[in-house]
């Protein structure tokens, strides 16, 4: 049995991104998609979409704990020197929002690779 290992922490943010879903050999499937920030830890993030679907492709299914597709979500960090980032990630929940945005989903990630580094620039705002 293993000890119970608490989630890392998370920053609360709201930041605009672009969403990709890419091939594992690097093809743009479908996108780019706008969506949301609303969240990040050093190892995943929450983003929120008004719609999951683009080009025919469902970004939370296909990229569900699957290594055959990735989302790759681009963004700048706002600061005093504002820094642009990409990260692949998988998907592994999803809920629909109603809060005092539009209507839309958020949805889960799992980063490919830790960000200890793209936290922190998130912390220091």
């Amino acid at each position: 049995m293993s000890p119970f290992l608490p989630r890392d922490p998370r920053i609360t943010i709201d930041t605009a991104v672009t969403i990709l879903l890419a091939a594992a050999d690097g093809r743009v499937l479908a996108g780019p998609v706008t969506g949301v920030l609303c969240n990040i830890s050093k190892m995943g993030a929450c983003i929120e979409v008004e719609s999951p679907l683009a080009s025919g492709h469902h970004f939370f299914y296909e990229t569900l704990n699957n290594s055959t597709c990735s989302l790759v979500v681009e963004g700048v960090v706002p600061s005093k020197e504002p820094s642009q980032f990409s990260v692949a990630a998988f998907s592994v929940w999803m809920n629909g929002t109603e809060e005092e945005r539009p209507p839309g989903f958020r949805i889960g990630l799992r980063f490919h690779e830790r960000q200890a580094q793209l936290f922190r620039r998130f912390k220091r705002l």
